[in-house]
C-alpha cells in the first residue's frame, strides 16, 4: 500500500509558501532527547579515551572534540540555511546561492541546462552528497542538511547505506529494511519516507533526473529486499530505467520516455550467484563504473592524484561511469572532517580535482562524492564542467 501523503492542494499551498522542498521525516518527541544522546556519546568517548582524553582536549580544544560528535555551537546550528535553531526542522531553504537551472523559459532543459540534453547520461557529471541519509540529527554524521534540501540545491546524486535493523527495541530479531550508516542508530531515515519525498520531487521537476548509489550494508540486505520497499512507492518504478545493455540513453531520451532514476548497488551478494536476490531495475555499480579509493586522512592525500584518482573499485567493469570521492575523514577518529570539506569541496580545488583525474585516467568524472554538501561551490564546478562538455 502507498504511503498517505498530503492532499496535491496541501502540498500546492505549501509549496507557493515556501517555493522549496522540506523534509518530510520523523521528528524526535522532545529535541532534548537528540542532545542528549549525543552528550552521552562524547562522554562514553572521552571515559574510552581514559586518561588521554585531557590530552585530546588539550590539543584538539573541546569544541572541536564536541564537533566531531555532532555537539556544535548554538551560532554552528542557525548559520547553515536550513536549520530552525533546534535541529529538528529544516526551512526548505539552501544555503547555496548558485542557480542550479539555468534553461531558457522554453525550449530543452535537462538537469537544470539545456545543455545537457543531448549528452547521455553517462556524459553528464552529478553532484553526488556522501552518505545522504547522515545528516546532523545524529552523531559522527556526513552532512548537516537532509538530502531533500541537497535536492532543491541541485545535487542530483545520492549515496545512501541500506540496513536490516530492529523494528523496534523490544523484539532484536525482526529485521526490516532502513537506511542507518554502520550501525543501527546512525544515520537513520525511513526508506518509504524518503522515497516518497524523492517521488514527489521528479514530479514537480520533470526535467531532473537522479542517480542513486545504494551500499548494501548492515545485516546483509539485499537489492531485491530494499526494491520490495522503494519500488512499493508510488512512481518510483515507472520512473525507474531499467537499463538492458548496450548505450546508455541521452537525458533527453530518458525524459521523453518518463525516466528520472538510475538505481545502483555496491557490496551485495552476486547476482550471478544468487539472481534472486537481485532485481534488474537496481544495478551493480561496479560493473558499470570505476571508483576512487575513499578513505582519505587529509586534504594532502586527496590531492594525491597518483592515489587518489586511479581506480580502487570497478576495475574489472565496463568503466562506463568513473566516480571520484573527495571528502576526509579526521585522522584521529576516522570520522567525517567539515574542515576537509570547506578545502575540498571549493571551487579552484575541485576544478583541478577533475582536471587532474582525468589526466591521470583518462575518464572525464561522473560523480563527484562530497561530505557536508552545503559547503563550497560544488554545484557550480558541475554546472560548468557540464556546459564544456556539451561544448567540446
Amino acid at each position: 500500500m502507498a504511503p498517505s501523503r498530503q492532499t496535491d492542494e496541501e502540498w500546492n499551498e505549501e509549496k507557493r509558501k515556501n517555493q522549496n522542498y522540506d523534509q518530510r521525516y520523523t521528528t524526535y518527541d522532545e529535541s532534548e532527547k537528540k542532545g542528549c544522546s549525543k552528550c552521552i556519546i562524547l562522554f562514553v568517548f572521552l571515559a574510552l579515551l581514559g586518561g588521554g582524553a585531557g590530552a585530546v582536549i588539550g590539543i584538539f580544544g573541546l569544541e572541536k572534540v564536541k564537533s566531531w560528535v555532532g555537539l556544535g555551537s548554538a551560532e554552528e546550528s542557525t548559520t547553515t540555511g536550513t536549520a530552525d535553531g533546534d535541529g529538528d526542522t529544516p526551512t526548505g531553504d539552501t544555503p547555496i546561492s548558485y542557480a542550479f537551472s539555468q534553461c531558457p523559459a522554453t525550449g530543452d532543459c535537462c538537469n537544470g541546462l539545456e545543455s545537457n540534453c543531448d549528452l547521455k547520461v553517462n556524459e553528464v557529471l552529478y553532484a553526488t552528497v556522501h552518505n545522504a541519509n547522515h545528516d546532523n540529527r545524529t552523531a559522527f554524521s556526513n552532512n548537516i542538511l537532509p538530502l531533500e534540501d541537497a535536492l532543491a540545491a541541485g545535487y542530483r546524486g545520492l549515496m545512501l547505506d541500506v540496513c536490516k535493523c530492529p523494528k523496534n527495541e523490544n523484539d532484536q530479531n525482526a529485521l526490516e529494511i532502513t537506511f542507518c550508516h554502520g550501525q543501527c542508530g546512525f544515520g537513520p531515515r525511513d526508506p518509504t519516507e524518503v522515497f516518497t519525498n524523492i517521488n514527489t520531487f521528479l514530479n514537480d521537476n520533470p526535467n531532473d533526473m537522479l542517480v542513486v548509489n545504494f551500499e548494501l550494508s548492515l545485516n546483509n540486505p539485499t537489492a531485491a529486499e530494499l526494491w520490495d520497499v522503494i519500488g512499493a512507492v508510488n512512481g518510483i518504478n515507472s520512473k525507474t530505467y531499467d537499463y538492458q545493455g548496450g548505450t546508455w540513453p541521452t537525458m533527453k531520451q530518458m525524459q521523453n520516455t518518463n525516466k528520472q532514476l538510475i538505481i545502483f548497488e555496491h557490496s551485495g551478494p552476486s547476482c550471478t550467484d544468487n539472481p534472486t536476490l537481485c532485481v534488474s531495475n537496481i544495478q551493480s555499480f561496479h560493473d558499470f563504473t570505476l571508483e576512487t579509493k575513499y578513505a582519505f586522512n587529509s586534504v594532502a592525500e586527496v590531492e594525491d592524484e597518483n592515489n587518489s584518482c586511479v581506480g580502487d573499485r570497478g576495475t574489472a567493469g565496463t568503466e562506463d561511469f568513473y566516480s571520484i570521492n573527495n571528502f576526509v575523514a579526521n585522522s584521529l577518529l576516522t570520522t567525517p572532517s567539515m574542515e576537509g570539506s570547506e578545502v575540498v569541496n571549493e571551487k579552484s580545488f575541485l576544478k583541478d580535482r577533475l582536471a587532474g583525474c582525468e589526466a591521470k585516467t583518462g575518464l572525464k568524472a561522473n560523480f563527484v562524492n562530497v561530505d557536508f554538501w552545503h559547503l563550497g561551490d560544488v554545484i557550480e564546478v558541475t554546472q560548468e564542467e557540464n556546459k564544456l562538455r556539451a561544448n567540446a
